[in-house]
C-alpha cells in the first residue's frame, strides 16, 4: 500500500468530528465519518481499523459482498425515501395536511442528516458495529 492511498485523518470543518476520503474499489470516492469527537480514543480507534481495512483490500474500500444500487445510497437519500414514500403517506389528515407526527419524525432525523447525511448506509453501520457498550 502507498502512501498516496492512506486516506487522511482530518476534522470536518464545521463539526467536531473525525473525516476521511478514500476510494472504493470502484474507482469512487466516498466520505467516512468517524464516531466520537476529533481525536478522541473512539475516533482513532475507527480510524485506525479503517487504514488496516484498505491496506488488507489493496488500498481501497472494498465492496460489501453482494453489493446493490441500494448500497451506494447515502443516509440523507434514505430519510428522503424514508419520509415521502412513508411520513408523507401514512401521517395525513382527512384534509391532507401533515399529523403532528410528520414533524416529529422531521425533527427526530434532522441530527442524524446532519452528522451523518453524506455517508453511505453501508458504511454507516461500520461507524458503530465496534463501539463498547456503556457502562451506565
Amino acid at each position: 500500500m502507498t502512501a498516496k492511498s492512506i486516506p487522511a485523518y482530518r476534522r470536518h470543518s464545521t463539526k467536531d468530528q473525525g473525516i476521511s476520503d478514500v476510494y472504493r474499489d470502484d474507482g469512487k470516492r466516498t466520505k467516512i465519518y468517524f464516531p466520537g469527537s476529533f481525536n478522541s480514543p473512539e475516533s482513532m480507534a475507527a480510524y485506525a481499523k479503517l487504514v488496516a481495512l484498505i491496506a488488507a483490500h489493496g488500498g481501497k474500500l472494498p465492496s460489501p459482498s453482494g453489493s446493490s444500487a441500494a448500497d451506494d445510497k447515502t443516509i440523507e437519500e434514505f430519510v428522503l425515501e424514508f419520509m415521502d414514500k412513508r411520513v408523507a403517506v401514512y401521517y395525513q389528515n382527512a384534509d391532507g395536511t401533515p399529523k403532528r407526527e410528520a414533524e416529529n419524525f422531521r425533527n427526530s432525523l434532522r441530527p442524524l442528516v446532519r452528522l451523518f447525511g453524506p455517508t453511505l448506509a453501508r458504511d454507516f453501520d461500520a461507524v458503530f458495529r465496534n463501539r463498547a457498550p456503556s457502562d451506565g
